[in-house]
């Protein structure tokens, strides 16, 4: 999945299950890889500012993520949020493609 964060990447992964259960006869659908790809997976600005927007504030981004000092991770304070936000929008995502395919 590229960034299960906008919108329009959702709908099109969307639209190709859609497709798929209306003109075919099948059993269920299996998705994989519906993840970020990584800890360092996605910084960009759109997902900067959907994650404010979800936790309700600017942050000072990324550091109050996390940032890399040598071969260390340090956590910032918002760094479990960031982890429940992703979990949410990946989550988000399964709920809209179970919806489709029980229709």
């Amino acid at each position: 999945m590229v960034n299960p964060a906008l919108e329009q990447v959702r709908e099109y992964e969307l639209n190709i299950i859609q497709e798929v259960v209306k003109n075919f006869d099948v059993d269920g659908i299996v998705l994989d890889r519906v993840r970020y790809d990584g800890i360092y997976a996605d910084f960009s600005d759109s997902s900067r500012e959907k994650f404010e927007m979800w936790l309700g504030k600017k942050i000072k981004f990324p550091d109050d993520i996390f940032r890399i000092e040598g071969d260390s991770i340090i956590k910032g304070r918002y760094f479990k949020e960031w982890v429940k936000w992703r979990a949410f929008v990946i989550k988000d995502f399964f709920k809209r493609a179970r919806e489709i395919v029980k229709r």
